[in-house]
């Protein structure tokens, strides 16, 4: 098979659905050598190196000058041209979006949704945003032969907002870098800990500092956990400067460390040397950093309803997302109990297998197969 990826997210996007679009582009090359993998590029310069590891892995960009100056309307339309010339069978939007009137060529469309947070919670998003995301969400599902959501609460979602068919979604589930998990060692997490002038033991975040992450019941919890410093990893936002100036008025800044591109391996070693993994979001479509503190047996606080308990398992422990004292006294509770802790770690191992890339893998290639 010839099967085409819209790779935007994954040359150019270093987080989130940038994560999404390499691990599963990774798995599906590594397992399956036989079949030929296109990645849709339409930037010529790339922010990330990625694709040059796998002979079946190809790399293909817009060829006209108009193409490269409005690389937009490529990606978003003139490149059923190129879909169809190279003869790809299957074309796969990583990223909610697919190009209009692919359901007219030869090319069968395959849509991942990740979640309509912008339909959800619409005041987090400008009215000029909410409309582009509808209209093109809306040109996607139709378009799409088969729409695969990466949760069960976002394939409810599309059922209710999008009025989608159940028939037509399939729940195909995420995991994360294969790097997670893998035990490092002690002069390793030193070293890390030194890099980042980690003196204390600490509770862990990880994720855009933005206000749907509602890192701010995390830093409000803080004067009540005495034990533990708090360590934010994440792209920041506005937002950021509203934590800082909380935390001060807390009189907590100086136990809060803000840390930004952050290389794998070293996030790695911050889930395996945080005691607690705090993550009072909001509302996520699905949490890949839960996936990866499963992984790294970092036990979990997080929220409860939505898709939370899907993700973390029914041995991680819960909050209202906005109950800063209940985080507070979940959190003084794992470090004043230790069986606990290694309850959940052990439980948390056995539930992230569901999450297994192989068989992520498997069924991704046994749908491309089915169209």
């Amino acid at each position: 098979m010839r099967i085409g990826y819209d790779a935007k997210r994954a040359f150019h996007n270093k987080s989130g659905l940038g994560n999404y679009s390499r691990d599963l582009i990774r798995i599906l090359a590594e397992a399956h050598p036989e079949q030929d993998f296109y990645l849709f590029n339409p930037k010529q310069r790339r922010s990330l190196d990625f694709g040059h590891d796998w002979e079946n892995v190809h790399e293909v960009g817009p060829s006209s000058l108009l193409s490269k100056v409005v690389h937009p309307i490529w990606r978003s339309r003139t490149i059923i041209n190129s879909l169809e010339k190279l003869e790809i069978d299957v074309y796969h939007g990583l990223s909610n979006e697919l190009p209009i009137g692919l359901s007219r060529s030869s090319v069968k469309g395959i849509l991942t949704v990740h979640d309509l947070i912008f339909m959800r919670y619409p005041k987090l998003y400008k009215p000029t945003d909410r409309l582009s995301y509808r209209k093109k969400m809306s040109h996607a599902c139709q378009d799409a032969t088969q729409i695969v959501a990466i949760s069960e609460q976002t394939k409810e979602d599309l059922v209710h907002y999008m009025n989608v068919p159940k028939e037509k979604i399939e729940v195909i589930y995420q995991g994360c870098h294969p790097e997670f998990g893998v035990e490092q060692s002690t002069a390793e997490l030193k070293a890390v800990k030194t890099e980042f002038e980690l003196d204390k033991d600490f509770m862990l975040s990880v994720g855009t500092i933005e206000k749907r992450k509602n890192q701010e019941s995390i830093v409000k919890a803080l004067p009540l956990v005495k034990e533990l410093d708090l360590v934010l990893v994440g792209k920041h936002s506005s937002y950021f400067h509203r934590l800082k100036k909380l935390a001060a008025s807390l009189g907590v800044l100086h136990r809060v460390h803000f840390l930004e591109k952050v290389p794998t391996r070293q996030l790695s070693a911050l889930y395996q040397l945080a005691k607690v993994f705090a993550y009072p979001s909001i509302f996520e479509g699905f949490g890949i950093p839960i996936i990866e503190a499963l992984k790294s047996k970092c036990p979990i606080i997080t929220s409860s309803g939505g898709v939370f308990s899907e993700t973390a398992g029914p041995n991680s422990l819960y909050i209202d997302a906005q109950d800063f004292e209940a985080l507070a006294k979940k959190t003084n509770e794992l470090m004043n109990t230790p069986a606990l802790v290694s309850e959940m770690q052990l439980a948390g191992l056995d539930y992230v297998q569901r999450f297994n890339e192989n068989e992520i893998g498997r069924k991704w290639m046994s749908l491309y197969q089915s169209l």
